[in-house]
């Protein structure tokens, strides 16, 4: 039986308290003189535990430092198995994104007329360091190049730890870069792309008459 369940964690960080299993008798009652190998393994949600996942009992108590979920998700458990003895079920637990760690251009920008709407909407995609989605992440961006960038203000990464940026618009034409920051995470870089002039409105002089 679990005495001490696995309590919900961020993505990589050892479960505290320390999850606990006991070895009992017919009547519940904990055999201290127990020291049989018991062993863990998540067997509801994605991923797998990571750490010592197989431990002898000690006063009839198998205890488990360190043991952690690198994929986050919800609805997780966990199954205590020790030889031909009837398995333990954890209650559920969640594990959350870790802290941001990474950006990620997901939808690169796309050749585009001056001043027209970049399409499909550039995307920006946030994660920890164990590649989970990071939701609620201010992600800004800039533009490598010359010109003025329309657009680009700061947007929270969604649920599925995208940050859309839906009306992004250029006003001089070239070949251009974007760049997304958020905070002290190192920047990301898009593929370059082209943007045309628009059609013509105007005249100018590029040669004065001297």
């Amino acid at each position: 039986a679990f005495v001490q369940q696995p309590a919900s964690i961020a993505a990589g960080a050892a479960f505290d308290p320390v999850v606990a299993v006991s070895l009992q008798d017919a009547h519940g009652n904990v055999v201290a003189t127990a020291t049989d190998s018991v062993t863990l393994q998540l067997t509801s949600g994605s991923g797998s535990l990571v750490g010592a996942t197989t431990v002898a009992a000690v006063e009839g108590i198998a205890s488990f430092p360190g043991l952690t979920v690198e994929v986050a998700g919800s609805s997780k458990q966990v199954t205590a198995i020790s030889g031909a003895l009837t398995s333990a079920v954890s209650d559920t637990f969640l594990v959350s994104p870790a802290a941001a760690a990474t950006l990620a251009f997901v939808q690169q920008p796309t050749a585009v007329v001056a001043g027209a709407a970049i399409s499909p909407a550039v995307t920006v995609g946030v994660q920890d360091a164990y590649g989970n989605a990071v939701p609620d992440v201010s992600v800004e961006l800039s533009l490598v190049g010359t010109g003025t960038l329309t657009g680009g203000g700061a947007v929270l990464s969604d649920a599925t730890g995208l940050a859309t940026f839906a009306a992004l618009n250029i006003d001089l034409a070239g070949t251009k870069q974007l760049s997304a920051s958020s905070g002290a995470l190192t920047p990301a870089v898009s593929d370059t792309f082209l943007v045309s002039p628009g059609v013509v409105t105007a005249l100018a002089f590029v040669q004065q008459p001297a």
